[in-house]
């Protein structure tokens, strides 16, 4: 895991908040590739993202703040000369290379999906195992604490991995 990631799971969890890798790089790690990008899962609220990482001289974006999620760069930026859409170009990077940020989401539970893929609401949540609930595939469904060295599979993401097998998280027909 790259040590910025590890940085920012250490200043969330030194300010008295959970923190996991989840979800694509952790299904990454596991098949022996690195991950283009890492999400961390908190029990921190958008607001309290914003103020930690803000006040450790980040640079945040309120990407999709209504849904949990910050984007905080990968370290402090003392002398910032980038255009907030320059940042938000870099966040979305597609030629294979890392972002400069790290998605930091709060736990959540979703309501309803009105269209198969955005929830009606979301309420945030302070479980890992219910925000592990609301993902869609197994294999994605993986949330991995550096500090503890421990990985929580609910979904047995991991023997999804092994066996080469697709499944889903839940019923994937409602």
């Amino acid at each position: 895991i790259d040590k910025e990631v590890l940085s920012a799971i250490n200043t969330l969890e030194s300010n008295g908040f959970m923190a996991f890798v989840v979800g694509g790089c952790v299904r990454d790690i596991l098949l022996g590739k690195k991950p283009k990008d890492y999400d961390i899962a908190t029990n921190a609220t958008p607001n309290e993202i914003l103020a930690i990482f803000t006040n450790a001289g980040h640079k945040c974006l309120e990407i999709g703040k209504s849904y949990g999620t910050i984007a905080i760069s990968k370290s402090p930026i003392k002398h910032c000369k980038k255009t907030k859409q320059n940042l938000a170009q870099n966040l979305a990077r597609q030629d294979g290379q890392s972002s400069d940020f790290i998605e930091v989401t709060t736990f959540r539970n979703d309501s309803e999906y009105v269209d198969g893929r955005h929830p009606k609401s979301v309420e945030f949540g302070d479980n890992i195992m219910q925000d592990l609930a609301r993902r869609d595939f197994t294999i994605n469904a993986i949330a991995f604490s550096p500090s503890k060295c421990t990985l929580i599979d609910t979904f047995s993401g991991l023997n999804d991995i092994k066996s080469k097998t697709i499944s889903c998280v839940g019923d994937p027909n409602i």
